[in-house]
């Protein structure tokens, strides 16, 4: 659990700085990245960490639909990326981005996942030719 909380904390602040420093000027630019942490239903450690259940689930949704706390309805039409903790029905990270903040992170997570997909098929062909090699000397 403390690596999941860590995860997402370096998840949040890493994409944040990076997308935030790439970010077109605030004059053509929509509004910036807004990144929040939530913990209320959680128990803090000794050490001032808030460790996460197991069974959260991402979500990404086109918009923004919240309450303030006076009841007014607050619609954000920023690309919107939450962690859902549906067994407390809390989300603990709520990220509200610009397109093309949203565009920069899907280019990276593409880029990330075809890096990651490489080294597998890599380390699995390595594995099948281990094992043809194992079938061979066996046979002589």
């Amino acid at each position: 659990m403390r690596f999941l909380s860590l995860a997402i904390a370096v998840l949040v602040v890493g994409v944040s700085a990076t997308l935030v420093a790439k970010q077109p000027s605030k004059e053509s630019a929509p509004k910036g990245m807004d990144c929040t942490m939530y913990t209320k239903p959680y128990k803090a450690t000794e050490y001032g960490a808030f460790p996460l259940p197991k069974g959260l689930e991402w979500k990404v949704m086109p918009r923004y639909v919240g309450m303030q706390e006076n009841g007014d309805r607050i619609v954000d039409e920023r690309v919107t990326l939450v962690l859902v903790d549906r067994e407390k029905r809390f989300w603990p990270v709520i990220s509200k981005m610009s397109l093309h903040e949203a565009r920069d992170l899907h280019k990276k997570l593409g880029d990330v996942i075809a890096d990651k997909e490489k080294a597998e098929a890599v380390k699995d062909k390595q594995v099948d030719n281990a094992a043809e090699e194992a079938v061979e000397g066996e046979e002589e």
